[in-house]
């Protein structure tokens, strides 16, 4: 299942796919910031609470988000340069890799 974090409108209807088995991309980083010259790489710690936040209100277990969730871009690439897009895949990445890691502490 694929959402923009910042347009999910029903939880209930998320977090029933999510528990049917789905998986959750979750449009995390906002890509509009970058056109508007924020860089996205700085904020990987935001982006990854923003997530878990979300995993938190839908009641799933803390161990299993980095398993079932993928970050990624809340919209697409196409209108970004492409180290813009860079940075965007980078801040996926760093986001991703904390929740991961801080899902092991």
């Amino acid at each position: 299942v694929g959402r923009d974090l910042g347009r999910i409108d029903d939880l209930d209807v998320l977090g029933e796919a999510i528990d049917a088995g789905l998986g959750l991309l979750a449009g995390a980083v906002d890509t509009a910031a970058l056109v508007a010259g924020r860089p996205a790489a700085d904020r990987s710690g935001d982006i990854a609470a923003r997530v878990r936040r979300l995993w938190h209100m839908l009641g799933f277990p803390p161990a299993d988000l980095a398993a079932r969730v993928v970050v990624g871009p809340a919209c697409g690439l196409a209108g970004l340069t492409a180290p813009k897009a860079r940075e965007v895949l980078a801040a996926c990445r760093d986001a991703a890799r904390r929740l991961t890691e801080e899902g092991h502490e």
